[in-house]
């Protein structure tokens, strides 16, 4: 071992040596270019118009550093055209001294000089510029108490542009040392830096590439790191890698390289974080270089979101994300001409749960924060195009993993977000219940659209009501689940038939599940909702619940309005009420009252309160009669409602509960023996043994009262058409008038 480690020490004594006497001939050829470079041009007139420009700023307390900047620049640009490398030199010599003498601040300006001299050697070839420049930044950063880490990075990276091009391996050496020496004088991470400046070089040695983008790549990231305690190595190997992947394939590494200079420009001159634009632009232009070739993976996509929430949480805050996405958006909108912003974000999210999906590691906090950095950077732009772009694309994604209808749950999520949007909700619960609604369905192998317009309608209706969305939400929620659940697992036989859902006997439990819709005039209409007997653990309650929520939902997402507000808002409520309850009567309430403020609102003379009373009492009343009491009572076609056809033998019970008979009525027919549905209202009341029912709608009215053993009933129509008046009671009379242009009919049965 020890001869070993003394055979390296006399090794590289030798190579110091040799080095130390290639430096020196360099000094000597870079002497004897500068003078013929002064020769060549005239440098006086460049140098005097940049002290001129400088000296006027100082004097009149102007900002010497834009000054010097502009000048740096109009030198550089005069510099590539005419080849007078020597102006250059003295431009950036000048722009940094007056930057320091000003306080001002010395890395950027040591880095718009390096970039300025990069371009212009790399149009002339003259390493010498290069050189010179990097040593005057390095040595104005260290006399003022810079980072010399960086600025021998910068330095480090404008030689190695330059020696690509003239293929000086010498300056290639000393600009790693000089790295290497600078971080190790302050306490950097010698080791982690000399891997990254020997990984690039060798990765673009190896491969006849450009060793700038590699060694700016991997300078930036050591750079960041290093100045911050984070783990240099992982950042340098994923530069690297993403470099190397860029330079083997024949990408374009210009673009790369001014897309990550233009970032730190941008953050220096603004005083912004210079380490987030860097880690967005390099993180984008990853992912560029890759897609334009089509080698583009979610892993590696995934990898380079994961470095960038790993710096944002090093630092406390989720800034990062934000910065990145938008940094992202912005690089490719640029290297493609368009406007990528929605689009980018949206696929790097996407890709992001995607891949972290495929593993089986994506939780509901990961989705949240990344659609809580969606729409904090959309606000910051005065925009909501963001959050529409992330309702998209993790509908989509979700959608793709689990092989449901991208276009449907695409849609739903998109307008769930811009209905909230435009109402001024909040975008991340409506996100946040899409997802959950779609996820329910995905994974029962229900209709993803119809868990989404719930949820999204019953979020709406409560942030413009100003309801409790949670426990409403909640409440639908476990709701839907079990309908879904019950509907699919239990009740195979029940089949969909456009208009309505055909019930069946269900023969596992030797239950009916009565769930039977219409939609005959542009609105859905619950028809009846029940479960009787049976030994399954489906809740009818729930069906009830899942039923109203799901008409109520579906007309408030076709119909933007108030009216489909007030929709959802009466299901939602009327829905959490009836939840737990088993009482088929509060069931039957909870639904009708839905449909009646439904009605009412889309009556023009309806009055919503005296409707869903009467529709709700009369069918709870229906309710009652045929599931419970059964003494006796069926259905006359000819006077459309439930009558005593045993005379006395009214305690007589009905022998089986299969003779119950499912009406299907479209609105012609009534469902119950207290209930008679006009065109446009009937109201109905019990109360008790007597009862009275009035009807002021403008067509058919229908008064009726509860079956006991006597009552009276009153029925008076004002509108166009008849009225009609039952009473089914053992005694009775019934009388109807009707002021309109046709007759009234009062009919009584005994």
């Amino acid at each position: 071992m020890k001869l070993a480690i003394g055979f390296i020490i006399a090794y590289l004594s030798l190579t110091y040596a040799f080095i130390d006497n290639d430096i020196a001939s360099a000094n000597a050829q870079a002497n004897a270019e500068t003078r013929a470079a002064s020769n060549k041009k005239n440098a006086l007139a460049d140098a005097r118009a940049t002290a001129s420009a400088i000296a006027a700023s100082a004097s009149h307390g102007g900002n010497a550093l834009a000054n010097a900047q502009a000048a740096a620049s109009a030198n550089a640009a005069s510099a590539s055209r005419g080849g007078n490398v020597l102006a250059d030199a003295q431009a950036v010599a000048s722009a940094n001294a007056a930057s320091t003498s000003h306080e001002g601040n010395a890395l950027a300006n040591a880095r718009a000089a390096a970039s300025a001299n990069a371009a212009s050697a790399s149009r002339e070839g003259n390493a010498l510029a290069d050189a010179r420049a990097a040593a005057s930044a390095n040595a104005a950063s260290t006399s003022h108490e810079g980072n010399a880490l960086a600025n021998a990075r910068a330095a480090a990276s404008a030689n190695v542009a330059s020696t690509s091009i003239g293929e000086n391996v010498l300056a290639e050496a000393q600009a790693a040392a000089s790295a290497n020496a600078a971080s190790t004088s302050r306490g950097g991470n010698a080791l982690a830096d000399a891997r990254a400046a020997a990984s690039a070089n060798a990765a673009s040695a190896s491969r006849g590439g450009n060793a700038l983008a590699d060694a700016r790549a991997a300078a930036s990231a050591n750079a960041a790191s290093s100045s911050r305690g984070e783990n240099a190595l992982a950042d340098a190997r994923a530069a690297a890698r993403a470099n190397a992947a860029s330079s083997s394939r024949g990408g374009n590494v210009l673009a790369d390289a001014r897309a990550a200079a233009n970032a730190n420009a941008i953050s220096a001159s603004r005083g912004g974080n210079a380490l987030i634009n860097a880690q967005a632009a390099a993180i984008a232009n990853a992912i560029i270089a890759l897609r334009g070739r089509g080698r583009t993976s979610s892993e590696s996509i995934a990898r380079a979101a994961a470095s960038a929430n790993a710096a944002s949480a090093s630092r406390g805050g989720n800034a990062l994300a934000n910065a990145r996405a938008a940094a992202s958006a912005n690089a490719a909108s640029s290297s493609r001409g368009g406007n990528a912003l929605a689009n980018a974000q949206a696929t790097a999210i996407a890709n992001a749960i995607s891949a972290g999906r495929g593993r089986g590691g994506t939780s509901a906090e990961s989705i949240a924060r990344a659609a809580a950095s969606a729409n904090a950077a959309s606000a910051s732009r005065g925009g909501n195009t963001l959050a529409d772009a992330r309702a998209a694309a993790s509908a989509n994604a979700a959608s793709s993993s689990r092989g449901r209808t991208i276009s449907a749950d695409a849609r739903a999520a998109a307008n769930a977000n811009a209905a909230s949007s435009s109402r001024g909700g909040n975008a991340l619960a409506n996100a946040r219940a899409a997802a959950r609604a779609d996820a329910a369905s995905s994974s029962r192998g229900g209709n993803a659209l119809a868990n989404a317009r719930a949820a999204a309608s019953a979020n709406a209706a409560s942030a413009s009501h100003g309801g409790n969305a949670d426990a409403i939400s909640a409440a639908q929620a476990t709701a839907s689940a079990r309908a879904a659940n019950k509907a699919w697992n239990n009740h195979g036989d029940i089949k969909n038939n456009k208009d309505d859902v055909h019930i069946h006997k269900c023969d596992r439990d030797d239950s009916i599940e009565i769930h039977k819709w219409h939609d005959d005039d542009g609105g859905v209409h619950l028809i009846s909702s029940s479960h009787s007997g049976g030994k399954a653990e489906a809740n009818s309650a729930a069906s009830a619940q899942a039923a109203a929520s799901s008409n109520a939902a579906s007309r408030g997402y076709e119909r933007n309005n108030a009216l489909s507000n007030s929709q959802a808002s009466a299901s939602a409520s009327a829905a959490s009420e009836a939840y737990g309850k088993k009482d088929l009567a509060a069931i039957a309430q909870a639904s009708a009252r839905a449909n009646a403020v439904s009605d009412a609102y889309e009556s023009k003379y309806g009055n919503a309160v005296a409707t869903g009373n009467s529709q709700a009492s009369a069918i709870a009343l229906s309710r009652r009669k045929q599931h419970k009491n059964h003494k006796g009572w069926e259905y006359c076609n000819r006077h459309g409602s439930y009558e005593n056809w045993h005379g006395s033998s009214e305690e007589e019970l009905w022998p089986r509960h299969g003779k119950i008979r499912i009406i299907y009525d479209r609105r012609r027919r009534a469902i119950s023996d207290a209930a008679a549905s006009g065109q446009s209202g009937a109201s109905a009341t019990s109360n008790g043994r007597k009862g009275a029912a009035t009807s002021n709608s403008a067509s058919d009215a229908a008064a009726a009262v509860r079956n006991g053993r006597k009552g009276v009933a009153n029925a008076a129509a004002n509108g166009a058409s008849d009225a009609v008046a039952v009473n089914n009671g053992r005694k009775g009379v019934a009388n109807a008038a009707a002021n309109s242009a046709s007759g009234a009919v009062a009919a009584t049965r005994s």
